[in-house]
């Protein structure tokens, strides 16, 4: 009898090592809303939004707009990065570059969205961003 739980018991043990290991291997990498992230095999870089939706930045300039450096990128699977759904490219950060437009002598200040709103004046453009 004694040697019928034993194997019982070890035969039910194995079992939950086993199921443990499977569902720990198929287990979601947790990774929080609002986190920058990237795949363990591509560059780009992108902020997973409170929407679970990932907002590309579409070169370094952008992506230095608003951040001084990659520490904070979290690297997943491709395969976990791929179940958030694109949700549209980050555009500059309101306010820390001015655009000007080759064709256009005018100087443009970027709002939010990436709208550009012209600048009337040199003097305008220094009461908002100073001398430098």
């Amino acid at each position: 009898m004694e040697i019928v739980f034993k194997r019982r018991f070890s035969i039910t043990l194995s079992l939950l090592i086993l199921f443990s290991l499977v569902y720990s291997s198929n287990k979601a990498q947790a990774v929080s809303a609002e986190t920058l992230i990237k795949s363990d095999n591509n560059p780009a870089v992108y902020y997973l939004g409170s929407d679970l939706k990932r907002y590309v930045f579409p070169n370094e300039t952008v992506f230095f707009s608003w951040y001084q450096n990659f520490e904070g990128v979290e690297v997943i699977k491709q395969s976990e990065l791929s179940k958030y759904p694109l949700g549209g490219n980050i555009t500059i950060r309101p306010g820390t570059y001015l655009a000007k437009i080759t064709t256009d002598p005018a100087v443009y200040v970027i709002e939010p969205g990436g709208v550009l709103k012209k600048i009337r004046n040199e003097a305008q453009a220094r009461t908002l961003y100073g001398n430098d």
